[in-house]
């Protein structure tokens, strides 16, 4: 059609968050910008509308005749939602309408460009909406109010300035009448309310949850109408970010339309400026005013009354009426907003605020605080530091150089700080690491960020995160600003809490320091002494008080964070307020001192341990579901504690009861490296391990002890070091009858063998293990040692062995009532019957262990049953719900930091996306599980993940790349492994130009179709792909591809055959 003139109706559309969502989702966006890209433009046809330019995903558009721009509008918003990303993502787009007569010119083409103060309305139109929502403007309603009855709802929204045009403009909403969502937030427009707000000379970055729920706290019923805070079961997080969403859902709920809001926080977490967010982002809804006081400098309630009353504009006046009743006066009329900053010092002249809340109907009151008011209506929002990138303290490889951080909202905060210490600093595969440590060691504490990003002008990030142990020194404030001392340096900031408090919460508080971790209440009552005050308070303290009163009280002002929930609640400090905490400590007590408490640590973690130990061997293991938040870092730091100290009986007990926790959690390194610490200490000891088999207590867990070092070696695949910790492991087990350590010695040695391709010996010591564990009356490790020998018989491809042998633990499992072993039997028995063909019966087992390890709180254990559904999928050519079960699991394998399985997880996500055509995403998560498989040490696992990255390489383009990753791929597989050996040079013929693969796939050696019979199936499939004879290729295919198989790394290059079968 042609370019409409004259009265015409302007049309901008936007997807609302497209940066975002392209970050997020990459390549897979593209398909979902299509697909809006379709329905735009079918709409524009069905309504004569003309498409004036497109510029990324926006679309500018007119329209004749509004009634047709107002149609377009609404077929547009029902569409759309069936765009679905993944989890709660969707495409939503802001429309804006608006009729006038703009100017027009036309290209030699006869293409036409619209212009003036008319397309400039439209656009600022669209732009003040929200995704999902329409707005028009107010002169174009009314005719299509009737026209347009029973299809749509009209809402006049009132008028609003809008940025860049001097007339305000009446708006109105439209909406489907069958919409489900019919409210949005307030308008992107420009307020009129009188305000001292200051200025800000940065962006806020990171906070939309908190502001979310805050403006619901804040408004209330007119938060609902507008829908400004979402719907709270919308709030999400980042994979892999702590997940606090349940407690400040509750905390809005409860709080709806609070008047009086105080904002906690440790000193420095960013209470101040989200304050001044929130007001700023409700401005609109105080027409008398939104006033902000700073009261660090206020020391009584007539100071703090003086700073209120300026803050309005007014000064107080000398006479009968106090300052406090003055300032309410001068409230009582208005609908306003005050702000309180920095009030912790002033808690005790608190009742004024009551006092003008109570004169003031209308009044709304924020307050920032390091504790609560504790005051008659008042609502307490605790605000966290910023999440960050979770990780282990070792992780310092090149894994993080591929994480994907830039989510995290202390890693964006960085970054945009960082940008204006040092202009065009951005994330790179090179620096993301450093960034992502610099964010974790500072805990996401925004003035930590924000000083330590400033130090980029003269250090590299690598170079920063390095230096990160010089502590506050290294980011101080080289501000010249006359911010208070207090908001710009960390030392001062915590100094200054640290003074308000009173001599028992100053003693509990430094000895709170030596806790490496998160802790109960019961672990703080178990090792703080009150006996008498630390820090030279003698003379003023009093009376002591009960530990669980110091430590609310610590809580309460913020020095404390509160973790976990009903069940378990724990407490934790932030890692840089416990360097200044242990500096004062090792300041103000004597060696004497630390050393008692120390000892009282060791105890406490000990008792604790070993009775966790004992509830993981008995029937009630499946009520342990957290295997790392009882306590396992102090146990670890108690271990360090008693080899330091010579106690070397209480650091055995300590490994002893520990190590099974850290292999379940698989923290395989840790453990590992405490086995070897606990025995070089041993060793090193005046007789050695002579003298520890000779007394008579640590020969009781001695033999425990070595074949538990032996296990750790296995896990680690140290062939040569495990295999002498083995058998040093029988050895003494033998001298000293502990059958018990002997059959745990012959299971590590088994797995050893195992690992070191020794089939046959593996097989011998893990029967030998079954038969000792035997006589023992040991069922559950009998069953746990019958598990590894199934391992082993699949490898000889005996699956129906290994189904037997399954079936037969998993039935011992059973009359245990041990869940948590039965489901991991359960994944196992689904391999098996993988293995033999029986798909239905795998995935019913599957979906079974899944189902318990959901229940017991098994995230590792969930990650497995997942990836295991996704690999049946795979092996249907499911690509679809493959992709479903593996995005689950890599959140779960990323929350649990269990780098292993996100591993194997990347890997076979990596060679989906590849056939899918998501090549960019392939790539990415094909060198992040190399680097992670690199780190690890896992020899199969590697080569099949260079086989995913070959197909990712080889998908994006990259085909030199590709063959290289394809020589070191073919080189590491070797001839070790028949299966692996043919895997790998199917996947380099697959990097093969198209003219020579025919004759790399002829120079393979033969494969034996009844040994591999899946790898025949694939090189089939490969060898279908260059047929030229349609015929002969479909029957191929049809051959290969009649039967779902295990087609492991060549997964890619089967589903490319499968749909090419449908085109032949």
């Amino acid at each position: 059609m042609g370019a409409p003139t004259g009265n015409v109706t302007l049309v901008f559309t936007d997807i609302e968050g497209s940066t975002r969502l392209w970050e997020r989702y990459g390549d897979a966006f593209k398909a979902s910008l299509d697909a809006h890209n379709q329905i735009i433009r079918k709409a524009l046809a069905a309504h004569s509308g003309y498409e004036v330019k497109t510029e990324g995903d926006a679309f500018f558009a007119v329209f004749a005749r509004p009634i047709d721009a107002a149609l377009f509008s609404l077929d547009v918003q029902r569409e759309l939602p069936g765009i679905r990303l993944s989890g709660e993502d969707s495409i939503r787009v802001r429309i804006g309408l608006h009729s006038g007569e703009p100017l027009v010119e036309f290209d030699p083409q006869g293409k036409a460009d619209y212009f003036g103060p008319a397309v400039n309305r439209a656009a600022r139109i669209s732009a003040a909406g929200h995704g999902g929502q329409t707005l028009l403007s107010g002169a174009m309603v009314e005719p299509l109010r009737e026209v347009l009855s029973g299809r749509c709802e009209f809402h006049d929204l009132g008028e609003f300035r809008l940025r860049g045009l001097d007339e305000p403009e009446r708006l109105v909403q439209m909406v489907p009448a069958d919409a489900a969502v019919k409210r949005f937030g307030p308008l992107r427009a420009l307020a009129d309310t009188p305000t001292n707000l200051p200025a800000q000379t940065t962006t806020f970055v990171g906070r939309d949850k908190e502001l979310r729920e805050l403006r619901a706290m804040l408004l209330g019923d007119e938060a609902r109408r507008a829908e400004e805070s979402g719907p709270l079961e919308s709030i999400s997080r980042q994979p892999g970010a702590p997940d606090t969403n349940q407690v400040t859902r509750e905390v809005v709920a409860r709080n709806r339309g609070s008047r009086l809001i105080t904002l906690t926080g440790p000193g420095g977490c960013g209470k101040t400026r989200l304050a001044l967010a929130l007001a700023a982002s409700v401005i609109q809804h105080f027409p008398s005013g939104v006033w902000f006081a700073d009261l660090g400098d206020a020391r009584d309630e007539s100071d703090l009354c003086r700073l209120v009353m300026e803050s309005l504009g007014g000064q107080l006046r000398p006479g009968k009426a106090s300052p406090a009743q003055q300032v309410a006066w001068a409230l009582e009329q208005g609908h306003s907003l005050l702000v309180l900053d920095t009030f912790e010092h002033l808690s005790r002249f608190a009742p004024a605020l009551s006092l003008w809340l109570r004169t003031a109907p209308r009044l709304r009151v924020s307050v920032t605080s390091r504790e609560r008011l504790r005051v008659e209506g008042e609502a307490e929002y605790p605000v966290s530091t910023l999440a960050t990138p979770s990780m282990e303290a070792h992780d310092v490889s090149t894994s993080r150089l591929s994480m994907r951080v830039s989510g995290y909202p202390a890693v964006q905060l960085f970054l945009e700080r960082a940008s204006q210490a040092k202009p065009g600093f951005v994330l790179t595969p090179q620096n993301a690491g450093a960034v992502a440590e610099i964010c974790h060691r500072l805990d996401g504490m925004p003035l930590a960020l924000e000083l330590a990003a400033a130090r980029l002008n003269v250090l590299s990030p690598q170079q920063l995160a390095a230096r990160l142990e010089k502590g506050f020194d290294l980011i101080a404030s080289k501000s010249r600003d006359k911010k208070s001392t207090r908001q710009t340096n960390l030392r001062n900031t915590i100094e200054w809490s640290y003074s308000l408090l009173d001599p028992w919460e100053k003693t509990a508080f430094l000895q709170l320091s030596y806790f490496a971790g998160a802790f109960s209440l019961e672990s703080a009552e178990a090792i703080i002494d009150l006996s008498a005050p630390l820090d030279g308070a003698e003379e003023a303290a009093g009376d002591p008080p009960e530990v669980m009163d110091v430590v609310f009280s610590l809580r309460d002002k913020s020095l404390l964070a509160l973790r976990g929930d009903d069940e378990k609640y724990q407490f934790e400090m932030l890692g840089l307020i416990r360097v200044f905490t242990q500096e004062r400590f090792a300041k103000t007590t004597s060696e004497d001192f630390r050393h008692a408490l120390a000892r009282r640590h060791a105890a406490h973690y000990l008792e604790r341990a070993e009775a966790l130990h004992k509830l993981l061997d008995s029937p009630m293991s499946g009520a342990l579901k957290d295997l790392e938040g009882w306590g396992m870092h102090e146990a670890l730091k108690a271990i360090d504690f008693c080899l330091a100290s010579g106690d070397m009986l209480s650091a055995v007990r300590l490994y002893l009861a520990a190590s099974d926790l850290l292999a379940r959690a698989t923290r395989f390194r840790e453990q590992f490296d405490k086995a070897l610490a606990v025995v070089k200490a041993l060793r090193e000891r005046e007789g050695g391990l002579a003298a520890a088999e000779a007394d008579p207590k640590l020969a009781r867990v001695l033999a425990k002890l070595l074949a538990s070092y032996a296990s750790a070696c296995m896990r680690l695949a140290r062939i040569d070091e495990g295999r002498a910790a083995a058998r040093e492991a029988l050895e003494v087990a033998k001298r000293l009858h502990d059958a018990a350590a002997e059959a745990a010695a012959l299971s590590a040695a088994g797995m050893i063998e195992h690992y070191a391709q020794n089939t046959q010996g593996a097989i011998e010591l893990l029967e030998r293990s079954i038969e000792v564990r035997r006589k023992l009356g040991d069922r559950k490790g009998e069953a746990g040692a019958t598990v590894n020998l199934a391992i082993i018989h699949e490898r000889l491809g005996e699956y129906e062995k290994m189904r037997a042998l399954l079936q037969e633990a998993l039935n011992t499992f059973t009359r245990l009532h041990d869940k948590r072993s039965e489901s991991m039997a359960m994944n196992n028995l689904g391999v098996a019957y993988e293995r033999l063909g029986d798909f239905a019966r795998a995935e019913e087992l599957y979906r079974g262990a899944l189902r318990i390890k959901t229940a017991l709180g098994d995230r590792l254990g969930a990650v497995q049953s997942l990836g295991n559904l996704g690999t049946l999928a795979t092996n249907r050519l499911d690509f679809r719900q493959a992709e479903e079960h593996y995005l689950k699991a890599m959140d779960l394998a990323r929350a649990a930091g269990d780098r292993r399985s996100l591993a194997h997880v990347l890997m076979r996500l990596a060679i989906v996306n590849v056939g899918t055509g998501h090549s960019q995403l392939a790539l990415k998560r094909a060198e992040e599980c190399c680097a992670l498989h690199a780190e690890i040490g896992d020899f199969q696992s590697r080569v099949i993940s260079l086989s995913a990255l070959c197909a990712a390489r080889m998908a994006c383009g990259d085909e030199d790349g590709a063959r290289e990753s394809a020589r070191e791929l073919v080189s590491e597989a070797g001839e070790r492994d028949e299966s692996l050996m043919l895997e790998a040079r199917l996947r380099a013929v697959l990097c093969e130009p198209a003219e020579r693969r025919r004759a790399a796939l002829a120079a393979l050696p033969a494969i034996d179709g009844k040994k591999h019979e899946d790898l025949a199936a694939a090189f089939q499939c490969i060898w279908a792909l260059d047929e030229n004879d349609r015929a002969k290729a479909r029957a191929a295919l049809e051959s290969a591809l009649r039967v779902p198989r295990r087609w492991e790394s060549l997964a890619d290059a089967a589903y490319r055959a499968s749909q090419w079968l449908r085109t032949l």
